[in-house]
């Protein structure tokens, strides 16, 4: 991670305020100015931390920096299918649904998509 690029990739933690806590991490890559593209993930790793809005805090400064700083027209990211929370969280902040790889994920012995999901700058603010 030392020897990222800030223009091109960048990781962050994710604390609670309350306690200052590290409770997860966010970060994009593959920033491609020219082509106005990056690809960006929001983890919170601490379950005791999960349904309390921290990952869509946490999705909203990515956002909103990735579309400010860079001035970026398209952000990306994946999730696995049986990942409920973060795929109503992506939508809900006007990601969509692109695709999928089938069976592209395992976990715990059982197979799972990895769901695709796409946001362009002027969806941002207007979900569909």
């Amino acid at each position: 991670m030392l020897g990222l690029i800030p223009r091109e990739a960048a990781v962050f933690t994710v604390e609670d305020l309350a306690g200052g806590d590290v409770i997860g991490m966010a970060d994009y890559r593959d920033l491609d100015p020219y082509s106005g593209v990056a690809t960006l993930e929001v983890t919170i790793g601490e379950r005791a931390f999960w349904g309390r809005g921290h990952g869509s805090d946490t999705l909203r400064l990515l956002v909103n920096h990735l579309f400010g700083a860079y001035g970026l027209n398209r952000l990306e990211l994946d999730t696995w299918s049986g990942n409920e929370r973060a795929i109503r969280t992506f939508t809900k902040f006007g990601f969509r649904e692109e695709g999928r790889r089938r069976s592209a994920v395992l976990l715990e012995g059982k197979r799972y998509d990895r769901v695709l999901f796409g946001m362009l700058r002027e969806e941002w603010g207007n979900p569909a």
